[in-house]
């Protein structure tokens, strides 16, 4: 579901979401004059990869391997393997 609305940039400068049980404040980016975006970064938040990865756990159907594309999934898949018990993981690259 994508959510979509209009922000004033100085009315608002964060953006209020909870995520997998997570409460957080994203930062309101300016992309260009009339546009601006929240911005969802999960490297270096432990506490939001650990209840993202539980919840995406839970969806997992039986599999023989995780993957993810290069760069943000790695600490999201990372996490994955950990509570699964999974001693591998592949990260998919554009180019070898």
């Amino acid at each position: 579901m994508a959510l979509s609305m209009r922000i004033n940039s100085t009315e608002y400068k964060e953006y209020p979401i909870t995520v997998a049980g997570v409460k957080r404040n994203l930062p309101i980016c300016k992309v260009h004059d009339g546009l601006y975006i929240a911005a969802f970064v999960i490297f270096g938040d432990v506490e939001l990869t650990m209840a993202c990865a539980t919840e995406l756990v839970k969806m997992l159907p039986e599999h023989d391997v995780l993957i993810t594309a290069e760069a943000k999934g790695i600490p999201l898949i990372y996490e994955m393997a950990r509570q699964t018990g999974a001693d591998r993981y592949l990260i998919a690259r554009k180019s070898p």
